[in-house]
């Protein structure tokens, strides 16, 4: 089924990247973006997202490049990532989070080339709404609760109370009569 459908997208005299804005094209006209693709599991699931022209996330998309690529004897493979595109002012530092994860394609030619195979896809309204709701001031509570949870489990916390007391019971030693005279007094 994929050499017949890469062939239909594209002619034998085409150059390799000609291939690739057709399978590019093609993809991008047949399939929207979503995050919430869930394909049978009985099934191949890229032929099914495929002949279904299903909605589906980058790893569907670029798991189907790579082997329409592969099917022009254009070498291929999926790269896995984080694309990290906000910035949180109120912190200073880039967010990555689980939603920052993405999957595309590079494919040989004189050297690997990286192709996005979602790049001009539609996205659906539920993925719009998920990507809209990340806010600078949740992530840096969320970056600091983990920092401080981190802390706590690995010990820096522990360190950190533990010279706390330390001092403590420094002041405590060195003004001994002070706090004798003080009591008792």
């Amino acid at each position: 089924y994929i050499k017949q459908l890469s062939d239909s997208m594209v002619n034998a005299e085409d150059t390799k990247e000609i291939k690739i804005k057709k399978i590019h094209s093609y993809l991008i006209k047949n399939h929207a973006y979503d995050l919430y693709f869930t394909p049978p599991k009985q099934t191949n699931q890229v032929i099914y997202f495929l002949k279904n022209k299903s909605s589906a996330h980058c790893q569907y998309f670029s798991s189907s490049a790579v082997f329409l690529l592969r099917a022009q004897n254009i070498p291929a493979r999926i790269v896995n990532g984080y694309l990290c595109i906000r910035y949180n002012s109120v912190g200073r530092y880039w967010i990555s989070k689980g939603i920052d994860a993405h999957a595309w394609v590079e494919y040989y030619d004189n050297g690997w080339k990286t192709f996005d195979p979602t790049d001009g896809a539609r996205i659906t309204d539920d993925t719009k709404q998920v990507l809209r709701n990340f806010d600078g001031a949740f992530d840096f509570i969320d970056y600091k609760l983990n920092l401080w949870a981190y802390q706590l489990m690995t010990g820096v916390f522990k360190r950190y109370l533990e010279r706390i007391w330390e001092q403590i019971v420094e002041i405590l030693l060195n003004n001994i009569k002070l706090i004798y005279f003080l009591a008792f007094a």
